[in-house]
């Protein structure tokens, strides 16, 4: 069977199971446990106010039967952070502009929304456990991280404005480990009072820090298809012309009219090709070359940070510990089976 329940309709539940002594909400400072009414389903909906502008939400439960719940959202809706850990939902906006009228939340996979001014019908599988970390952030708790749009996906460009967050609806793909990891520390918070505010809060900025990469490496993605054919053989000319100067590379217009392309491709297709910038992909082959400078002749350390192209021994020095984690001197030592000084 399948039902429909209204919005009203389920504030009438609420009601007529608190009236039949069912404990429908619990609260304990700044948390507040929802339980659903037995003759809907059951399992827990837990929300935490961590400060003011982050809300956690933790949905864990299931429906006796195939059910659609329809939920109005306000005018100032927040941006949703929302990881769905089992089953996979049916997702109606009808009539939005924005939105498609249509689409599935599944099992496994994240997404970050603003569904201002949105009447939802959200469909749950009758009898399937459904579990929902959600992290709601406030329009202007996002705004006091932002001063300027360079970098941000385009929906959330007009927070840079101060503006009011546009309505979307951004599918990111399947969690990483690392969001799994994080959702379980999560779930599984060790602490009380002030301190597990702030550890939740922690975490809620790592997701989200983590949703905004995955959305821009999608979005780099999406430019990389761009890039042709032949552009891309002229990126790996580019770095041939880098590997055959590594002690005096040229300056990235430099290459790019010596390789024929703009900046902005040649760059775009070192992040494509080598997973890097043009700077760091010279200086990973400088340093590279250093190193076998360094093992297999007798060499300065001057000498040597001479031959890659650095002018100053101190920054090659540095440059070379930062990436091999040891100094030129106690690398050169080691080749040579002495014991560092």
């Amino acid at each position: 069977m399948r039902t429909t329940i209204r919005e009203t309709e389920l504030q009438t539940l609420f009601a007529e199971a608190q009236q039949n002594g069912e404990s429908i909400f619990q609260h304990k400072g700044s948390e507040l446990l929802i339980c659903p009414p037995s003759q809907v389903g059951s399992g827990q909906h837990h929300l935490i106010t961590l400060r003011d502008g982050i809300v956690l939400k933790i949905a864990d439960g299931r429906f006796h039967q195939t059910t659609t719940i329809e939920s109005h959202r306000g005018p100032d809706d927040p941006l949703v952070s929302k990881f769905c850990l089992s089953s996979r939902f049916q997702v109606q906006t009808p009539r939005v502009s924005g939105i498609p009228e249509d689409y599935t939340e599944s099992a496994g996979h994240h997404y970050l929304f603003s569904l201002s001014d949105v009447i939802e019908f959200e469909t749950f599988q009758g009898e399937d456990r459904f579990q929902v970390v959600a992290f709601e952030w406030s329009q202007d708790y996002v705004k006091s991280f932002i001063s300027a749009a360079d970098g941000l996906p385009q929906p959330l460009q007009t927070l840079a404005d101060h503006q009011t967050l546009k309505r979307f609806h951004q599918p990111l793909g399947k969690m990483t480990p690392a969001m799994a990891q994080i959702i379980q520390q999560v779930l599984g918070c060790p602490y009380q009072g002030m301190v597990k505010k702030m550890y939740l809060e922690s975490k809620a900025l790592e997701l989200l820090t983590l949703q905004l990469t995955a959305w821009s490496e999608n979005q780099h993605q999406t430019k990389i298809s761009q890039l042709l054919p032949d552009d891309l053989e002229r990126i790996q000319q580019a770095s041939h012309v880098l590997n055959q100067n590594l002690n005096a590379p040229p300056s990235l217009m430099g290459l790019a009219r010596q390789v024929g392309l703009n900046d902005y491709k040649l760059k775009l297709g070192f992040r494509q090709m080598f997973g890097t910038t043009v700077f760091g992909y010279s200086q990973a082959k400088r340093l590279q070359y250093a190193r076998q400078l360094l093992a297999a002749q007798d060499l300065s350390i001057p000498g040597v940070a001479q031959s890659v192209g650095y002018a100053s021994p101190t920054s090659f020095t540095a440059a070379f510990k930062r990436r091999f984690g040891l100094s030129p001197k106690a690398y050169q030592m080691a080749c040579r089976g002495k014991n560092p000084v």
